[in-house]
């Protein structure tokens, strides 16, 4: 699992000059104030890396758009097979039964 890393003012470059100052998502003209925003097609979190051929140029929307419709739910579900292939999870208490007055008795 990487840790997230920043592109290289050189790799922007690159990316700017050839996504010809668009976003490559909904393809139009960057403005100032709308971005540009540079993301990484694959994750570091999934093993990406930072040269130009992993790295988009978005306008803020997209990449606001991609990263919580995509990438959030792609990390927690990650997290959650690593936890299992590596049996790490936490154990879960099971309630048998709950006592008259409400309280809860566990196994």
């Amino acid at each position: 699992m990487g840790d997230r890393q920043e592109f290289s003012q050189k790799t922007k470059l690159e990316a700017w000059r050839l996504a010809d100052g668009r976003c490559v998502s909904c393809q139009k003209k960057i403005r100032p104030g709308d971005g540009p925003e540079y993301d990484h097609r694959i994750t570091c979190f999934n093993g990406g890396t930072n040269d130009i051929s992993n790295c988009d140029v978005l306008c803020k929307a997209c990449h606001a758009m991609k990263t919580g419709d995509e990438d959030a739910p792609k990390h927690a579900k990650t997290r959650r097979y690593e936890k299992r292939a590596a049996k790490a999870e936490r154990p879960k208490k099971k309630m048998s039964y709950r006592k008259f007055n409400g309280t809860p008795v566990w196994k």
